[in-house]
């Protein structure tokens, strides 16, 4: 196995734990911090404009993991492909964003801790890598996985990121309206964090398309052509 092979597996592998880990902690973020009996960050406008210390713990585990990925895929791998092109810039974005929310530490951060919790679709995608790796492509295991990853990013990922961006736009409008009273500073951090979300969501909705288009092939039996798998991990 060539070095670049055994990076790429180890950042499949790092990938999937981050996807479960991280997910399973903004689950915890997202219904267990609230000061109010029955509160959530999906139904409280006073409990996602109050983050805690634990959502910034949270942050602060995925940020690593990005930067952690990006150095593996710019440096080591060093796959210029459309899909990590695309890739590159998710964690770019997702750092900076992530960063910045930890800096504002508002509906900024918890806006993040929304996010965090659409990564579960991510360990399911990697899964599907590795299986490519061990040439497993044929397998019940494929295409079962390959169900639930559709499933979680359309079902999962793709809801919660657009209940998220609902939740946080009166916030938002807020921070519009009040620029002309704050620094250039800070006023950039907020469009730069809006304009993440928007690059994430576009993103999203892109590959939703990708990822339809896969599941029908599964079905079909048909896994020869690439769709997010322009890396294929067989070879």
């Amino acid at each position: 196995m060539t070095n670049k092979k055994k990076a790429n597996y180890i950042s499949c592998i790092v990938a999937i734990l981050h996807a479960f880990v991280s997910t399973y902690i903004a689950f915890i973020g997202i219904f267990y911090f609230c000061d109010r009996e029955g509160a959530n960050l999906f139904n409280d406008q006073e409990c996602i404009r109050n983050p805690k210390n634990y959502h910034q713990f949270a942050a602060m585990i995925t940020i690593s993991y990005l930067v952690f990925d990006f150095s593996l895929q710019l440096f080591l791998i060093r796959d210029y492909s459309t899909l990590s092109i695309q890739t590159y810039i998710h964690h770019i974005f997702g750092t900076l964003g992530f960063y910045l929310a930890l800096i504002e530490n508002t509906v900024s951060l918890t806006a993040a801790i929304f996010n965090q919790a659409t990564e579960i679709s991510t360990g399911f995608l990697n899964l599907r890598q590795l299986f490519f790796f061990h040439k497993m492509k044929e397998t019940v295991y494929f295409r079962i996985n390959s169900y639930i990853f559709a499933a979680t990013f359309i079902l999962g990922r793709m809801p919660i990121q657009l209940i998220c961006t609902y939740n946080v736009f009166p916030w938002i409008v807020e921070k519009i309206q009040s620029m002309g009273k704050t620094d250039v500073y800070y006023n950039s951090m907020i469009l730069f964090m809006v304009f993440s979300q928007i690059v994430g969501l576009i993103l999203n909705f892109y590959w939703s398309n990708l990822i339809l288009a896969g599941l029908v092939r599964t079905i079909k039996g048909d896994n020869k052509t690439k769709t997010l798998d322009e890396t294929d991990k067989e070879d």
